[in-house]
């Protein structure tokens, strides 16, 4: 009999699939980030491809059956205590359900596991290891992943090529798959609405993601227009870069940098969709979700042109000098001073999103869990 199927060769019997959901757990919703997002919408897009498997959803709180479907059979929710959820209760669990494979979703994974999909979104730790509070944990954690992961999942060529620089290691056992975009953001549907036309930043507000020199650079942007504009910020405070609030006042543009505390995902299209533009020039990133999500509601982008972002938008963006404010004004003005090119990228930035997909990613990793059973 032939088992090939539309995701690989089925192993012969059905397979349990283990998954750190620790980022699916925290109640706090300043702390839904990247790993949040990625993590949310796999486990959602593997649930409707396999009809087959069992999973097995590790968590240290509630929120993870808030979060995930309810009634399935093929899905076991397993709560543990969150202080030593890593070294002491997966191991544990490990024994008692003894799954087939781990998917190590937050870039580490216990000592003791079964087969192991480790994913590493980036090593900005390394780059920039004095933004992070916890770059020695981190560092720790990335490199007994790549040391006992049986794969190492990446999401960008960016940051695969970071992977080979830094460690040693049979590059057949790493693969790139891209992240998607989540059916909600569309360019349909109702906009948020500013007395001024306005910039958009969507994402966390740590130091890595260079805020106070988008900050700056809309400063100058606004210094050789004659119309107003805003600049609005929609993010985690959760790891906010103190000198925000301050270069705000410094330059006195509390009235037009506005700081939005964190939207919920199915708030976030309409301020995508009511945006002049959505600028990012963060010093570094894995992939650039926010990016993709706004071309998915049709929206021009302004992007730095460092790390995985290139990658992500192409031809269909324009691309900066994410350390140079002249070079973010100079992208702001041309989009200002010209409608026909804002709506030309805003076109080629909609053709170019469709290229990701949640349900590329999902047949990515489903066919890596059968590779390493077999």
């Amino acid at each position: 009999m032939n088992n090939e199927n539309k995701v690989g060769r089925k192993p012969k019997k059905r397979i349990k699939i283990a998954i750190d959901a620790g980022s699916l757990s925290d109640p706090n919703t300043n702390s839904q980030a990247g790993v949040f997002t990625l993590t949310l919408n796999l486990i959602e897009e593997l649930l409707r491809l396999d009809k087959r498997n069992q999973y097995l959803i590790f968590g240290f709180s509630n929120i993870v059956k808030a979060a995930l479907p309810k009634r399935d059979r093929r899905i076991s929710h397993v709560v543990l205590p969150k202080y030593a959820f890593k070294s002491v209760w997966l191991p544990l669990a490990f024994k008692i359900y003894k799954p087939d494979v781990f998917l190590a979703m937050s870039q580490a994974m216990p000592s003791t596991a079964p087969k192991t999909l480790g994913f590493i979104y980036d090593l900005a730790f390394l780059k920039f290891p004095k933004m992070y509070k916890n770059a020695a944990e981190l560092k720790n954690n990335t490199e007994q992943l790549m040391k006992n992961a049986h794969h190492i999942i990446t999401i960008s060529k960016s940051s695969a090529l970071d992977i080979k620089r830094v460690y040693a290691f049979d590059e057949k056992r790493l693969s790139i798959l891209y992240p998607g975009v989540n059916r909600i953001f569309k360019s349909d549907g109702s906009k948020y609405i500013d007395t001024s036309p306005y910039f958009l930043y969507v994402g966390a507000l740590k130091k890595t993601k260079n805020i106070i020199t988008l900050i700056s650079a809309f400063a100058e942007f606004l210094h050789m227009v004659n119309k107003p504009f805003k600049l609005i910020l929609v993010g985690s405070t959760q790891k906010l870069d103190p000198e925000i609030k301050s270069h705000i006042q410094k330059l006195s543009l509390h009235d037009m940098v506005i700081l939005k505390d964190f939207a919920k995902t199915e708030d976030l299209p309409k301020y995508y969709r009511g945006a002049f533009s959505f600028v990012s020039v963060a010093l570094a990133e894995g992939f650039g979700l926010p990016i993709l999500e706004a071309m998915r509601c049709g929206v021009p982008v302004i992007a730095a042109q460092n790390s995985s972002m290139p990658e992500i938008v192409g031809n269909a963006g324009i691309l900066v000098d994410g350390q140079s404010t002249q070079s973010i004004a100079t992208g702001m003005l041309l989009l200002s001073n010209n409608e026909s090119i804002r709506k030309k990228y805003a076109e080629h930035g909609l053709k170019q999103s469709k290229q990701f997909s949640w349900t590329k990613f999902a047949h990515g990793v489903l066919e890596l869990v059968y590779e390493i059973i077999n």
